[in-house]
């Protein structure tokens, strides 16, 4: 034990690293290597050099109260677009759901229809009064 000690206490006085095993599940663990893909500072805020996109996500399904519409996209972000002035209330669901409701924004490309009402929950968010409207989104999930 007493080498143990002595051993630690002159790492420790040199200034020598020592690499510890962790026991880590499911994280990421970052080097202090700024040329990376991203970068994290000292208080956890992440920087990404070119775009966010979310790669390889299902994507997500949307029924309408009346009229047919589709959507192109993923859980991040994608395009609704309404089959006709019948269209009302859209419901997207997502293709996984998150552990909090997240934060959507949802845009019209039809000055008539905005702004958006829009009611978001764990499972997906819900449009009123859509129309025949053209409507981009994006979710950013939050902590619970």
């Amino acid at each position: 034990m007493k080498r143990l000690l002595v051993a630690l206490l002159a790492v420790a006085c040199l200034g020598i690293g020592v690499g510890v095993a962790q026991n880590i599940n499911k994280a990421l663990q970052l080097s202090q290597d700024s040329t990376g893909a991203f970068g994290v500072d000292n208080v956890n805020s992440v920087y990404f050099p070119k775009h966010v996109v979310g790669n390889d996500q299902a994507t997500p399904t949307v029924a309408a109260a009346a009229g047919t519409v589709t959507v192109t996209g993923t859980d991040l972000a994608g395009t609704i677009v309404g089959g006709g002035v019948t269209t009302t209330t859209v419901t997207l669901t997502f293709a996984t759901a998150f552990g909090a409701a997240p934060v959507c924004v949802a845009q019209s490309r039809n000055p008539a229809t905005s702004p958006l009402a829009a009611t978001t929950s764990t499972t997906g968010f819900t449009l009123a009064s859509m129309g025949a409207a053209t409507v981009e989104y994006i979710c950013i999930g939050k902590r619970s």
